[in-house]
């Protein structure tokens, strides 16, 4: 009988600890989930952080609490816990849009463009009607290089009953970079009204002399714009002068638009393709710069001047041996022999007295 009392009393014992353990874990999650909330009202980021850790121990599944432990520590410029704690709650619901709209911050000021546009996608799943997001999104694939998402995005934004010109002019462009010359002129079209009733290269270039005249710059540069469209046989001269006004205004945005159009204009342009990759090269935007030093090298395959820039780019990428093949190629041009040695010899020093003394020649800085 004894032996009986014990057994049920250590059943009942044994029954009681999972349903005690369950109370204790809810208690805690209320504790943690009240403490890291008036931590982060009071922006008190890094308490706030430590009880989003306790909180998430006890419900790891819990996608607020993975989110506001990845935006405590975007906060804090935490970036890659940040990534982390935001990369569970993705996990976890891969459509959550906070996260995503968290993530795309820290991938944009990395310059992570793939994983940034990710993001946007996900955000567009979730809110298809998010203009501003949508046009982040058209804007990130056209700076990338990637045409063909670009105008399914801006496309997108104007049957949304968008009106905006700069689209229009994007659209443009980005067909006729495809090749889509109908499309390219439709959009064209559009920019410029109806037909025949809209304005001619006449009638823009007096817009263009009055509004210099009156100091509307902002002005100007949407007027050459639109000539660039209108008159593309003379294109290359509207972007050059509106890439000379944008470099008087120290304006590196329209600058670095109106080099880009001086070289869909005229590919051979290759000291304004060079500026382009150096400009993108000193952004850490590899990629691009690759984009338009390959457009420069495919117009001309022994331009020494790209083939420098090639070097600098492929070594910032850690690409050595690459590097020094392209400016050992870049050594064919006399112009340039003396620029691309310096930069092989900053990574193979000379070792012979015969090297030292064409060092030496050659001068010790690259310039």
């Amino acid at each position: 009988m004894r032996t009986l009392i014990f057994l049920v009393g250590a059943l009942w014992t044994m029954s009681s600890i999972p349903a005690s353990a369950e109370v204790a874990a809810a208690d805690s999650v209320r504790k943690y989930k009240f403490l890291a909330k008036t931590s982060r009202q009071k922006k008190e980021y890094a308490e706030a952080i430590n009880y989003y850790g306790k909180l998430i121990q006890y419900s790891p599944k819990d996608i607020q609490a993975n989110f506001f432990l990845g935006d405590m520590y975007y906060r804090t410029r935490d970036f890659s816990d940040a990534r982390v704690a935001l990369k569970k709650a993705i996990s976890l619901d891969s459509l959550h849009v906070n996260s995503n709209l968290r993530l795309y911050s820290i991938y944009i000021t990395a310059d992570t463009a793939d994983s940034a546009a990710q993001c946007l996608e996900r955000v567009l799943i979730s809110k298809p009607a998010d203009v501003d997001r949508r046009r982040k999104l058209a804007d990130l694939y056209r700076r990338d290089g990637d045409s063909e998402r670009a105008i399914f995005h801006y496309n997108y934004l104007v049957d949304a009953g968008l009106e905006d010109e700069e689209v229009y002019e994007m659209l443009a462009l980005l067909y006729q970079d495809i090749g889509q010359m109908d499309k390219a002129l439709e959009w064209r079209r559009k920019l410029l009204g109806d037909g025949e009733s809209g304005p001619s290269v006449e009638q823009l270039e007096s817009v263009v002399a009055l509004q210099l005249e009156t100091g509307d710059v902002a002005g100007v540069y949407k007027s050459l714009l639109k000539l660039a469209l209108v008159d593309t046989a003379n294109a290359y001269s509207y972007y050059s002068r509106l890439s000379t006004l944008a470099g008087e205004k120290s304006d590196e945005s329209t600058l670095l638009k109106a080099r880009e159009g001086m070289v869909r204009a005229n590919p051979k342009d290759l000291e304004t393709v060079a500026q382009l990759v150096e400009w993108n090269i000193n952004q850490d935007r590899f990629k691009a710069a690759r984009r338009w030093l390959d457009r420069g090298l495919d117009s001309e395959g022994h331009a020494a001047h790209l083939l420098v820039l090639k070097g600098d780019l492929l070594l910032r990428q850690g690409a050595e041996d690459e590097a020094l093949a392209a400016y050992e190629k870049a050594k064919a041009d006399p112009v340039w022999e003396r620029v691309a040695q310096q930069r092989i010899w900053k990574i193979n020093p000379p070792e012979t007295e015969e090297e030292k003394l064409k060092r030496e020649f050659f001068g010790g800085n690259d310039g």
